[in-house]
């Protein structure tokens, strides 16, 4: 586990801590989800497969993350991401082609994404973190990317 992450996980366990204190002996802890990425995004492409050159750049509090689909990093520090091939790709998987790209993003807070691909327009999206009682609450995000002109890349 990185050290990045691992100051993430205990800033959410003492937000957790905080959040249970402030609302006094009402708020049951067990109530509560153990730490939890701040965002789940997927990113796919309008009706066709991905190509295997997807970076996802994610900028954070902390820094910047980079997810490279070709090369993929061991060990992330707080971008997780996982492939997802076309199911009828049959017993050879490698052969499959990329459905889509699942990232669980353990930011603690707000975050900007870009995601670029070869034929496709740079996508970028501010993400804001959703709070509760209990402190951050994981939210979807879907990034779909459209063809069009890429030429601004």
């Amino acid at each position: 586990m990185g050290d990045r992450r691992l100051q993430v996980l205990l800033a959410g366990w003492l937000a957790l801590s905080a959040g249970a204190a402030a609302c006094g002996s009402s708020q049951d802890r067990s109530d509560c989800p153990g730490p939890h990425a701040t965002f789940r995004l997927t990113v796919r492409a309008d009706g066709k497969p991905l190509p295997r050159d997807v970076k996802i750049e994610v900028k954070y509090g902390g820094g910047v993350e980079l997810y490279d689909a070709a090369h993929p990093v061991a060990t992330p520090q707080v971008v997780e991401c996982r492939q997802e091939l076309d199911e009828d790709a049959g017993e050879d998987a490698s052969a499959g082609q990329l459905e889509r790209i699942v990232c669980d993003l353990w930011t603690d807070g707000a975050a900007s994404v870009t995601v670029t691909a070869e034929g496709y327009p740079k996508t970028e999206r501010a993400l804001a973190a959703e709070t509760d009682e209990c402190g951050v609450v994981m939210t979807e995000q879907e990034i779909t990317l459209q063809e069009g002109d890429a030429g601004g890349r």
